[in-house]
């Protein structure tokens, strides 16, 4: 198991403000989507790897809990790259491709799994 360095709520919150992100809106969601990458089962880790982590943690804000107002896609884009980014790895994504798959996700059209692929893919 690595040292993992998990986002908190408030990292997430001052990440998403120059992105204009809007008030949180769902504070449990909030904390819920920030305590994804972390989860366990059985003592073992749900998600073993920084793509799953950084999936976890972008599915969680886009789909699941939507705990802003606004800018909930954003937020979840730069999450997504900056849990990736403080655990020592650099995803390999263009903006339109970043953009295009947190619009997927948000739509239903890409899950967590799918999600994690795409950025495992371009881990470098």
């Amino acid at each position: 198991m690595a040292d993992w360095r998990y986002l908190t709520s408030a990292e997430l919150i001052e990440l998403s403000r120059p992105h204009g992100a809007g008030p949180v809106i769902k504070p449990e969601g909030l904390e819920s989507a920030v305590a994804a990458p972390a989860r366990t089962f059985g003592g073992d880790e749900l998600y073993p790897d920084v793509a799953d982590k950084a999936a976890a943690l972008a599915y969680g804000v886009v789909k699941v809990h939507h705990p802003f107002m606004d800018g909930n896609k954003r937020t979840a884009a730069i999450g997504m790259l900056t849990f990736c980014y403080v655990n020592g790895f650099v995803p390999m994504i263009t903006q339109s491709e970043l953009v295009a798959l947190i619009v997927l996700a948000a739509r239903g059209d890409a899950d967590q799994a799918a999600m994690a692929g795409f950025v495992r893919d371009r881990l470098s």
